[in-house]
């Protein structure tokens, strides 16, 4: 039987392989009632795992061992990580209820010949050993199997997070790819939660961090100081737009590392204009991705005839930390969407932007617990994908 007051950690692993967060939450209430509450994250590096992930993820051929280590390694990381934040942040006399996990996707295939596949490569066992608490994972099967995309996830989190009757939010994960998750202005719970529309629509970090990594070696640009020093252009959201790369992305509602991998920065490093430097092209490449976000809510709204509402534009995720960035998408917003968007970052509504995804998942778990789908139709395309993730016990 579900608990009315929980504990529950969320840990997430991204795209970008940037580190792994681990965000406590407390949460009130059952089903369509609950409310979470950031308690408190930690975050940790994932060292030179990051590198065989990316590998992996990158589709270089590995050893079945070499598999199952980075899934034993990744699964101690994470027990380190869920202990760590209880340590730090659970009340004293309180009980971790339970670990919801991500894991790290190493492939991702709702196309394949033989159906909707997705590779988030985990081992729980760790966490139920060191931690002694239940966990759940791999949450995206049950919708796959169910002729879903199996992601994006997290759009009926957001409901719970940031959700408002009456008021038209688009939140946007900036991670290594960029998704949006759309909550419509209705007056009723659950007609917003099936309401509820989302999807990848390009990409983020990933298009940064690949771009600076390979002109100057760095591993992200720290604050977009780089990009800050640089003249940015549209040259390369034009191309984006163009679908240079032969993409895809239109009518697609997923996006992965192998979007955007080596043959990708390949060809985009032999295309810049002669006339740029290093930091105009990483300005340009930060460019690109605020009108990726921008475009996405315009878009979203054109399509559900939303245009004459005042509405709030919440970023989360790692790019949300990135301030020219954030400026950048605040003034293409008040341009191209005439002072109606009110563009805010997750942390001024009290959940620090890397703590969304993290979070996410632990309402995810939550709702798998009590009795409700995490996966939506309409984000998806999933018929009845019913409860999802996998159960370990202590």
């Amino acid at each position: 039987m579900s608990k009315k007051s929980r504990y529950i950690v969320g840990c997430m692993t991204g795209t970008s392989l940037d580190g792994l967060d681990a965000a406590l939450v407390h949460v009130e209430g059952k089903g369509m009632e609950m409310r979470p509450t950031y308690v408190g994250m930690v975050s940790m590096s994932l060292g030179d795992l990051a590198e065989v992930l990316a590998e992996m993820a990158g589709g270089k051929t590995h050893k079945p061992i070499e598999f199952m280590r980075a899934a034993r390694r990744l699964g101690e990381l994470y027990a380190q990580a869920v202990s760590k934040v209880c340590k730090q942040y659970l009340p004293e006399g309180k009980e971790l209820d339970f670990a919801v996990c991500h894991g790290q996707t190493i492939w991702h295939a709702p196309e394949d010949e033989i159906g909707k596949l997705s590779w988030q490569l985990f081992d729980p066992w760790p966490i139920v050993r060191k931690c002694k608490t239940t966990v759940c994972y791999d949450l995206r099967q049950a919708d796959l199997i169910a002729g879903g995309e199996g992601a994006p996830i997290t759009p009926a989190a957001d409901w719970f997070l940031y959700g408002k009757l009456g008021l038209r939010k688009h939140v946007i994960n900036q991670g290594g790819i960029c998704n949006i998750s759309t909550i419509p202005s209705g007056r009723d719970a659950n007609e917003v939660m099936n309401g509820i529309t989302g999807g990848d629509k390009g990409p983020s970090n990933l298009l940064i961090d690949g771009v600076i990594s390979r002109l100057m070696g760095l591993g992200y640009d720290k604050d977009g100081a780089v990009a800050r020093s640089g003249k940015a252009t549209d040259w390369l959201w034009d191309q984006l737009k163009q679908d240079a790369f032969n993409l895809k992305v239109e009518g697609k509602t997923t996006l992965g590392r192998e979007d955007f991998d080596a043959a990708f920065f390949d060809q985009l490093m032999g295309m810049w204009p002669r006339e740029m430097n290093d930091a105009d092209k990483v300005a340009t490449a930060t460019e690109a991705v605020a009108h990726v976000v921008v475009n996405s809510v315009i878009e979203s709204d054109q399509s559900e005839n939303a245009t004459n509402e005042e509405i709030e534009v919440i970023l989360g995720g790692g790019g949300a930390k990135n301030s020219y960035l954030v400026e950048r998408i605040k003034s293409i917003a008040d341009i191209e969407g005439g002072g109606r968007y009110r563009v805010k970052t997750s942390d001024e509504l009290g959940i620090p932007a890397d703590a969304r995804e993290a979070m996410g998942f632990a309402v995810l778990g939550a709702m798998s617990r009590d009795g409700i789908s995490p996966t939506l139709e309409k984000v998806t395309g999933a018929k009845k994908p019913g409860l999802a993730g996998a159960w370990v016990y202590p």
